[in-house]
């Protein structure tokens, strides 16, 4: 499957510049057929816009992201609301990665059910700083094993490793 020609990422007014980034990574990262940026729920009893979704053709999530910082307990109901959904916890670090799981269980959340991806912290935060209205990317399949990203980015080649988890 290859990834769109074009790619647009929108920031909200109040969206932090990583979110976008993180967004951007996380679309590129778990391309497959429909997935979507945002997009919308056609179930009103899943309260939350997610970062990044996929849909199966009954209009259930089968994949979920949330990027960012996110409140254990909307992870926990993400869970109970999408069941059968594909779910990862997308962080614009690695230092974090170790506390993530003992963060979920005191929230309740059923174990076995969310898949957790942390950044290089400087990568994101160079990502973050050459950030432009207008950006290109070349995009290389990321690999999972061991985890790795290569691709380009407004003319810099980024190398860099990522970390991956469960809870």
């Amino acid at each position: 499957m290859v990834v769109p020609e074009r790619l647009i990422v929108g920031r909200h007014d109040d969206e932090a510049v990583v979110h976008v980034i993180l967004k951007a990574l996380s679309f590129l990262i778990f391309f497959r057929e429909r997935l979507q940026m945002g997009g919308h729920l056609h179930n009103e009893n899943i309260p939350f816009i997610p970062d990044v979704l996929q849909l199966d053709y009954d209009g259930r999530p089968t994949f979920w992201a949330e990027c960012g910082p996110s409140d254990p307990a909307r992870l926990k109901k993400i869970v109970a609301k999408a069941p059968d959904a594909e779910i990862w916890w997308v962080r614009e670090t690695t230092e974090e990665m170790p506390q993530m799981p003992a963060r979920l269980k005191k929230a309740g959340v059923r174990a076995g059910r969310i898949r957790m991806l942390g950044f290089p912290e400087d990568m994101i935060t160079g990502l973050c700083q050459s950030l432009r209205a207008k950006n290109e990317i070349f995009w290389m399949p990321a690999a999972f094993d061991p985890p790795s990203l290569q691709f380009d980015f407004n003319n810099e080649w980024i190398e860099a490793p990522f970390e991956i988890g469960e809870y």
